[in-house]
């Protein structure tokens, strides 16, 4: 295969060594690298010896050293993040110098306190997938701000538990939210919830990361699943936005002709 025909998918750790999180990214680093012939897998690591790096190199797994902007309890306590723009900008220097063009399909952030997936993804066509491992439950404001991380940073979340999942659904319920629930019939209650927020901005997500070079049944399927589901939410919020204001000719529905 051509290097340049290949996708690569980022996995961010937020250490060099090799502990329980970090087990779990390298296992799935080494069979991603294995199995598939379409993806291949770049770690990126705080500059600093562990075991993780030495079993990756090991491997012929490729690392970029750089700051991933690890996002600490006193920073939130104190809302000091001292040089964290800075870290970031040299962090994003260094990754798209080490790129070299190269262009990236995912990042994966292998726990919720390495930040440089959520920033560099935000309003950018790259799928971010949070991997989340730890419960955050004290204080209060870090229990909130990082179950606000993942429901406005994330396209995708995966849990490392029952537990942990069911944690942060129940502090932030807009988490657990299913797009489909939103339909003519079942319009949100008010404009602003974090629900229709985030199912509009997953749905328009989805669209962006269908490659429209590949005219395969299976995606021009979900070309028109995902299209079926914007147009049935905008007419929801169309619905409510007209209820609101006691007119019915303030806003246009779109006609559903999928």
């Amino acid at each position: 295969m051509n290097l340049n025909n290949k996708k690569y998918i980022v996995f961010v750790s937020i250490s060099s060594d090799l502990y329980g999180s970090s087990k779990l990214l390298l296992t799935l680093v080494l069979n991603l690298k294995k199995l598939s012939k379409v993806y291949q897998p770049i770690v990126c690591m705080p500059c600093e010896e562990g075991l993780l790096k030495d079993k990756l190199t090991s491997e012929q797994v490729e690392i970029i050293e750089m700051p991933i902007l690890k996002l600490k309890r006193s920073m939130l306590k104190t809302l000091k993040f001292g040089t964290f723009y800075k870290e970031y900008k040299e962090a994003k220097k260094i990754f798209h110098d080490k790129l070299n063009g190269r262009e990236i399909h995912c990042i994966h952030s292998n726990t919720l306190a390495t930040m440089f997936g959520s920033i560099y993804c935000f309003r950018k066509s790259t799928f971010h997938i949070f991997h989340v491992h730890e419960i955050m439950d004290t204080p209060k404001l870090i229990k909130y701000f990082f179950s606000f991380i993942q429901l406005f940073f994330a396209d995708k979340i995966v849990y490392n538990s029952k537990a942990t999942e069911k944690f942060y659904i129940n502090t932030l319920s807009a988490l657990k939210t299913d797009i489909l629930k939103i339909n003519d019939k079942n319009p949100p209650y008010l404009l602003n919830h974090p629900q229709i927020i985030g199912r509009f901005r997953v749905l328009k997500t989805n669209i962006l990361k269908i490659n429209l070079d590949d005219f395969s049944p299976e995606n021009i399927v979900k070309f028109k699943v995902h299209l079926k589901d914007i147009i049935i939410s905008h007419n929801a919020l169309v619905k409510t936005m007209n209820s609101m204001v006691n007119k019915t000719d303030e806003v246009e529905t779109i006609n559903l002709g999928i």
